[in-house]
Parts: C-alpha cells; sequence; structure tokens
C-alpha cells in the first residue's frame, strides 16, 4: 500500500506539471485516481472496520489495474515530449534513457532480450544518421521507427516461444497450459479414480489449472488461499497443509516472492520418505514429479517433463 502511495504521488505530480500539455492524459490519470483510491477504501473498510473478508471477493486491488495503463502511458509521454523538446544536452540522455528504462522493465534483459538491446546500442553506436539523432542532430522521429523495432522483434520472440511450446499457432494465439500439462491432466482424468487426490507443484502457474482440467482434487495450491474469502477457517486448512510441505507462512520476514520460492523448493526437494508420511496422513495417491526425479514409487504415467508416481503400489 506504501509503494502504491508513493508511486502514485510520483506520477500525479509530473503529470500535473505537464497538465497543460497532456491535457486528456491529465483527465484520464485523475479519474483513474480517484476510483482506484475509493477501491482501496474499500478494502481497508472490508478487512479492517467490517471484517467482512467476503466483501473481498470483489478484488477491490483490481481497480488499481487500469490506475497502472493510464499512468505508463502517461510517463511515456512525457517522455516522449523531453526527447520532442529537448534537441541536445544532458536532459534529451536522461528522456532516451528514461524512456528506453521502461521497455526494460516491461521485457527484462534475459535470454534472447539482451541480444536486442546490445543490438541496439551498437546500431546507435556505428550507424551514422542513428548515432547523429541520438546526439540530437537528427529528427526525433527516426527514435521511434527503432523503438517499434526494438518491440516488435520483442514480440516476435516472446511468439515464437510460446508457438514452440504450444506446437500450433491456434494455441499461442489463444492461450492454454502448454501440452505436457493438458497430456498430463487428460489422462489423470480418464484413468484415475474420480476421489485420487494428487501431489503436484503448488505454486501457481500452469499447474493451478490442474484440478479444473483433470476433475481430481489437490493436495493443496498456493492459489488455494483465496478460498478463505468465502469460508474463513478454510485458511487454517491451507496453511496446515503447506506446514506439512514444509512452508510456514507465519515466519518472520516472509513474504509473497519469498514464500513461492521456498515452497518451490521445498517440494523440489521432498522424497519418497517425505511423501508416504503424507500419504499416510492425508490419502494421496499421485504425486508428480519432473521426468528426472529418481523414486522407488511406481510410475503411473509419463511425458516428456513429468511423471505421475503411484502411491499405493
Amino acid at each position: 500500500m506504501a509503494k502504491f502511495g508513493v508511486l502514485l504521488f510520483i506520477v500525479v505530480a509530473l503529470v500535473y506539471k505537464n497538465k497543460h500539455k497532456l491535457e486528456k492524459v491529465f483527465k484520464f490519470v485523475t479519474t483513474c485516481t480517484l476510483v482506484s483510491i475509493i477501491w482501496l477504501l474499500y478494502a481497508v473498510l472490508a478487512a479492517y472496520v467490517a471484517k467482512l473478508p467476503s466483501m473481498l471477493v470483489m478484488h477491490p486491488v483490481r481497480g488499481t489495474d487500469l490506475w497502472y495503463c493510464i499512468a505508463g502511458t502517461a510517463l511515456v509521454s512525457i517522455c516522449g515530449i523531453g526527447i520532442e523538446e529537448n534537441r541536445s544536452g544532458q536532459r534529451r540522455y536522461i528522456y532516451v534513457a528514461a524512456f528506453a528504462v521502461s521497455i526494460i522493465i516491461l521485457h527484462p534483459m534475459v535470454e534472447s532480450y539482451i541480444i536486442y538491446v546490445i543490438g541496439f546500442f551498437l546500431i546507435a553506436a556505428f550507424v551514422k544518421p542513428v548515432r547523429y539523432f541520438i546526439f540530437g542532430l537528427e529528427n526525433y522521429k527516426n527514435l521511434s521507427l527503432i523503438i517499434t523495432v526494438l518491440v516488435l522483434l520483442i514480440g516476435v520472440t516472446n511468439f515464437g516461444k510460446e508457438l514452440a511450446k504450444s506446437g500450433n499457432i491456434k494455441d499461442t494465439l489463444i492461450g492454454r497450459p502448454p501440452y505436457v500439462y493438458e497430456q498430463l491432466a487428460d489422462w489423470a482424468r480418464l484413468k484415475t479414480s474420480k476421489d485420487a487426490v494428487f501431489l503436484n507443484p503448488p505454486n501457481w502457474g500452469n499447474w493451478t489449472h490442474f484440478r479444473a482440467l483433470a476433475k481430481r482434487s489437490v493436495f493443496v495450491n498456493w492459489n488455494d488461499a483465496a478460498a478463505m474469502l468465502w469460508d474463513r477457517p478454510f485458511v487454517e486448512v491451507w496453511a496446515e497443509r503447506l506446514n506439512a510441505l514444509g512452508l510456514d507462512i507465519t515466519e518472520d520476514g516472509l513474504n509473497h516472492l519469498k514464500a513461492r520460492r521456498k515452497l518451490r523448493d521445498l517440494y523440489n526437494e521432498l522424497e519418497d520418505e517425505d511423501v508416504k508420511k503424507l500419504q499416510l496422513r492425508y490419502g494421496i495417491n499421485y504425486w508428480v514429479v519432473p521426468i528426472k526425479k529418481s523414486s522407488k514409487f511406481a510410475i503411473a504415467f509419463q511425458n516428456q517433463s513429468y511423471k505421475v508416481l503411484d502411491l499405493n503400489q
């Protein structure tokens, strides 16, 4: 809440300072800011005044999503105006750097992205027209072309990665869990009893869809915590099962990201003896592990990425 408040103040202050240049954007930012504040106040009232978690089913935090979009548009617009108005000098470099950083934040410099970023700076360094522009000696429209090409290359890379995962254009465009997850879920739905319980990776992501696709129960999933909005006592059941995996959500200094990382590591470190204890206590039937995980349990199913171990054999 505090971080969002600071960010909100900075964005509003910057937009207000440039309101004569960004009249429409200023109106949008002002409106979205008021709406976001109202939703956040609703969340505070629901949680701390009315003390009715069921009111949070409306997910008031989603009220800030549009604000982030409008705020991002406003900040990019301010950078663009700064680049146009400062044809040379240090201020121009600052605006260009700020504009570039916005792309890096959205698309971290990992894997193939670094190639495009490095390529961009190599072009800026060795191609005379681009170099002239960077130093304020060319028309600013050239930068728009360069950034457009960079974003296009990033988009093509993302599309290529998703296409490699799904194997066909339709699934890539629509968006669905990778085939290995659907294949495993289909097997579970068709080949196991309806009351079977699966122990699978508890972090969200593609495994979040397993319960719905397989129509089978899972031991625990991080997203299950949302059920406390409907049934407050359920948080005790959820926390108990996470604790059975070794994660104590009451641990000091444990935030959302740290908890998820620790939960992932704890699951990967499970051994046959640990899972056997869980099976005896909770009635788990199957354990899903990476294909390279060694275990003495019998393999009931496997594909190129995962295998399902039968805990009853």
